[in-house]
């Protein structure tokens, strides 16, 4: 299976390492040690049902716990959010929030895009003099 944005780390030297595109089957070299593994893939998360009564079924809904910064990652707490949940009316995810991603923990601003009616996220960079920069 082929996996995205994958984030392992050495289990030896404990280096970091991010790959565009992971595969279960395909050893990995650490860059700092220069040893090979073959990685296990899992993601973090919580199943739960949802019963949605309008419909009368059941649904799977998977809860990922991110970090979130409601004041621009001057502090920071956690929740667990449905990942697929991109409606700003529902998701507790709001314009303007700052989420921690799981693994590497890289730091992503949630926007809305008002044409889709959907949320967003771009990630945020840090600049000198407490400036940031966002990119989508």
């Amino acid at each position: 299976m082929l996996w995205a944005d994958f984030i392992w780390q050495c289990p030896n030297c404990k280096k970091m390492h991010s790959e565009g595109f992971a595969n279960e089957d395909d050893p990995y070299t650490c860059s700092g040690c220069q040893r090979k593994f073959l990685l296990t893939f899992s993601v973090d998360v919580e199943e739960i049902e949802a019963y949605n009564k309008q419909t009368d079924r059941v649904s799977e809904v998977r809860l990922t716990k991110i970090g979130i910064s409601h004041d621009q990652g001057k502090t920071w707490g956690e929740i667990e959010v449905d990942t697929k949940d991109l409606n700003p009316e529902t998701s507790p995810l709001k314009a303007g929030d700052w989420i921690k991603a799981p693994g590497d923990g890289s730091t992503f601003e949630i926007w809305l895009n008002e044409k889709q009616s959907k949320l967003n996220s771009r990630r945020v960079y840090a600049l000198a003099g407490g400036h940031r920069n966002a990119t989508e």
